[in-house]
């Protein structure tokens, strides 16, 4: 649970334009490719992401911002089929050479 809320406080920076991280699409692909999430499964986790963020009196237009976000992504969470070898084989790469390039600046 501790991953998913650090995933999502994450994400919600992307959203807004301060990132912590940034979310090429290929990465966030490959982190739920063959996880079958439905999209049951993502409408409620937006749900559960806009109460929270209701309790926490974000603004309305900076809710519809993040949500706006998130739906974007969409296709890259739900029902993504697993990878080929070779395909996750290349992303692996492409992340080890981002991640080097984040840390030298």
């Amino acid at each position: 649970m501790e991953k998913l809320i650090l995933h999502q406080v994450e994400f919600i920076s992307f959203a807004m334009g301060k990132p912590l991280t940034d979310y090429p699409d290929d990465f966030l692909r490959k982190g739920h490719a063959g996880l079958n999430i439905t999209d049951i499964q993502f409408d409620e986790i937006v749900n559960i992401l806009e109460k929270i963020l209701i309790n926490f009196q974000v603004e309305n237009k900076d809710i519809t911002s993040i949500k706006d976000a998130i739906e974007r992504k969409r296709h890259l969470i739900v029902m993504v089929d697993k990878l080929e070898k070779t395909e996750e084989q290349k992303i692996d790469k492409d992340m080890e050479l981002y991640l080097k390039m984040k840390l030298v600046n």
